[in-house]
């Protein structure tokens, strides 16, 4: 007894309507939680990605320091002052004494004989303060105005 097997290529078994209809509802289900994940992930990115908090400012300003040395790479601070340069730490106290943001120096600009100019920036300092202490690397507070923190009109100087 001889069985043959014959097989038509290209051509389906017909699919059964309730297995079309779970495919099509299992289709329509994967696309629409796949577009809800793909809206969540740029969403927490959209937060993630912005840079002030809200009820909060960056605060801004400058840092002169005299009697440096220059350097390839801008200013250095010299002698006593060699922890002054660009990186070193800035770090913002509220009415109370307690820590409220940290930032950094930026780079070092020659200016006049002998002064090195740095920009300062401390994002997400939160609002409500009546003033604020600014310490750059631990040279000591300087008290501001909440209205010149808020302004980034914060000149700081250290030297002679």
């Amino acid at each position: 007894m001889r069985m043959s097997t014959e097989v038509q290529y290209g051509v389906l078994p017909p699919v059964p309507q309730q297995q079309r209809r779970f495919s099509w509802l299992a289709f329509a289900v994967g696309t629409i939680f796949g577009a809800v994940l793909l809206g969540g992930t740029w969403g927490l990115v959209a937060i993630a990605s912005s840079t002030v908090k809200p009820d909060s400012f960056s605060l801004r300003g400058s840092m002169t320091l005299y009697d440096t040395k220059s350097a390839v790479n801008g200013c250095l601070g010299s002698g006593g002052y060699s922890d002054i340069r660009t990186g070193a730490s800035v770090t913002v106290y509220g009415a109370s004494g307690s820590v409220v943001g940290n930032g950094h120096l930026g780079p070092g600009k020659s200016a006049t004989s002998g002064s090195c100019a740095y920009s300062l920036l401390v994002e997400n300092v939160p609002e409500g303060e009546k003033f604020y202490q600014v310490e750059v690397s631990h040279r000591g507070k300087i008290t501001v105005t909440a209205e010149n923190a808020k302004a980034g009109l914060v000149a700081l100087s250290l030297g002679d």
